[in-house]
């Protein structure tokens, strides 16, 4: 039997205050040999527009994510795992050149806020928060293979179709977190700076 290989579709969320045809125009071109791009819209909210890249792998008809099903799990460890690590490797480069190319040409930079890995057709989708600058370790995609297993371990529990890494209760913490140690090492370096200054005098 030959080795199957996986592919993708790519789908766009975007805040419908951004789009208008010259963006699809874009997206068509820059991302399209990554997988077809599909731009969705979606209404505005009260904050800053928050956008989602979907990518939504595809692996024919064969069965990859119930590992009850004989060579799902191989299907996968042999194949999808490392076809993952490359393919959020390429999306995240992607929309990092895509707005280089926007800023070189005056445009309107496109920032994402999330990173969807969607899996059997909808049965799982993994959820990855990305950076300021659309960025993300590729390592990361290790945790769709965590999420999976953790589903086929029954740890999820019951009727779960979407986990969302990290939760928004764990981003605050780690944005508290990260705040405060920003403001403190802004105070040492003060200090620092002060000290070095009374040292000279």
């Amino acid at each position: 039997m030959a080795k199957p290989h996986p592919s993708m579709a790519l789908l766009l969320d975007l805040d419908e205050r951004l789009v208008d045809n010259d963006l699809r125009l874009e997206i068509d071109r820059c991302y399209s040999y990554l997988g077809t791009p599909v731009v969705r819209t979606h209404p505005a909210g009260e904050g800053a527009p928050e956008n989602t890249i979907r990518m939504m792998v595809r692996v024919g008809a064969r069965e990859y994510l119930d590992s009850t099903v004989e060579g799902a799990d191989a299907l996968w460890n042999d194949s999808i795992e490392h076809w993952l690590l490359n393919q959020v490797h390429a999306v995240e480069n992607q929309m990092k050149i895509f707005n280089r190319r926007q800023r070189e040409e005056g445009r309107d930079e496109l920032f994402f806020t999330w990173l969807e890995v969607e899996l059997a057709g909808g049965r799982l989708t993994v959820r990855l928060r990305l950076d300021s600058s659309c960025g993300i370790d590729p390592a990361d995609s290790v945790w769709v293979t965590r999420v999976r297993a953790a589903l086929n371990e029954g740890a999820l529990g019951q009727n779960v179709v979407a986990v969302q890494l990290p939760s928004d209760a764990s981003f605050e913490q780690q944005y508290v977190a990260g705040m405060a140690a920003l403001a403190a090492r802004k105070v040492a370096e003060g200090e620092a700076a002060r000290a070095a200054e009374e040292a000279a005098a």
